[in-house]
């Protein structure tokens, strides 16, 4: 279980980008012909926008990784041990 959680972890964060760039490039377009205090608006917007998404990300990471502040997860498979030799089964 644990292994599935640290697999899922680096495509959430790809996923988690990908939406975040979603998100500014069609605000990047309104503000390109925004001048003055209409480009100052829009950046506060961005930036309440910024902070939600943010602020929701690390809550689905709470959800997912409860105990997970930092720690790292013990391996489930164990490498094989060095110096034994194995043979293989014949037919």
């Amino acid at each position: 279980m644990n292994e599935a959680r640290i697999r899922l972890l680096p495509r959430m964060s790809i996923a988690l980008a990908l939406a975040a760039t979603g998100l500014a490039t069609p605000l990047a377009a309104q503000n390109s012909g925004a001048q003055g205090t209409t480009a100052t608006t829009a950046s506060a917007a961005a930036e309440t926008r910024l902070r939600k998404v943010e602020a929701e990300v690390r809550a689905l990471q709470r959800k997912v990784f409860p105990d997970g502040a930092g720690k790292f997860f013990e391996p489930e498979i164990a490498p094989p041990r060095t110096g034994t030799a194995t043979t293989p089964l014949a037919p």
